[in-house]
């Protein structure tokens, strides 16, 4: 896409296929109480519907995986024009429930190992620990910063913080904390110190 088609978004400059869609801006922060009307949004070029669409279902890719795909298509787009698509973005633009949303895309992220950069994701809002599990995951791994980062489609401060708040966990599991001990102190809710540890144990039991 050239960078004067980006910046007019005028119907004239559209490819067949392609909408112009309002999505918050990347750099927008998510506060508590912070209407939608308060938040900056940017007007995307999201490509709905392509050639390899038509494609993949000739080729007899099942109808929820060619969906998926294109769900994670526009949300990259909007991420690579900085910015975020929600999950009612996508519900409201192939005109289907959230949940059913929610269930494409954890599907999705399970059977490529990459997540999908919608604004819940990357600004740390609701109450999936999915991405959190999995950028320790890598960490435990080895993988760099710079390199978790850039697969997750999180910035490198985020995943650092991540880093942090697992290290405490450990620490604090060593010195024998309970669950709700941790949770407690480090203000992490249960269910992510729960994943966590059972992070630590699968680094214990390979060392």
């Amino acid at each position: 896409m050239s960078v004067y088609a980006a910046s007019t978004k005028d119907k004239d400059n559209l490819k067949p296929g392609q909408i112009v869609w309002p999505a918050v801006a990347l750099k927008e922060k998510h506060g508590n109480g912070k209407t939608l009307a308060r938040t900056k949004t940017i007007h995307v070029v999201l490509s709905i519907v392509e050639d390899s669409d038509i494609g993949d279902l000739a080729d007899g890719t099942k109808p929820p995986d060619a969906l998926a795909k294109r769900i994670a298509r526009i949300s990259e787009e909007a991420y690579a024009q900085g910015a975020l698509l929600t999950q009612a973005d996508i519900a409201t633009i192939f005109c289907m429930s959230q949940p059913k949303v929610s269930y494409l895309v954890r599907r999705y992220q399970e059977s490529i190992g990459k997540i999908i950069p919608l604004r819940g994701f990357v600004h740390d809002i609701g109450r999936s620990i999915t991405h959190k599990v999995k950028i320790i995951d890598m960490y435990a791994k080895g993988y760099s910063t710079k390199d978790i980062a850039r697969s997750m489609s999180h910035a490198p401060t985020s995943v650092d913080r991540y880093i942090r708040n697992f290290e405490r966990v450990k620490m604090l599991n060593l010195k024998g904390m309970s669950q709700s001990e941790i949770s407690y102190i480090t203000t992490l809710s249960e269910s992510l110190v729960i994943e966590y540890i059972k992070i630590i144990k699968e680094q214990m039991l390979k060392n």
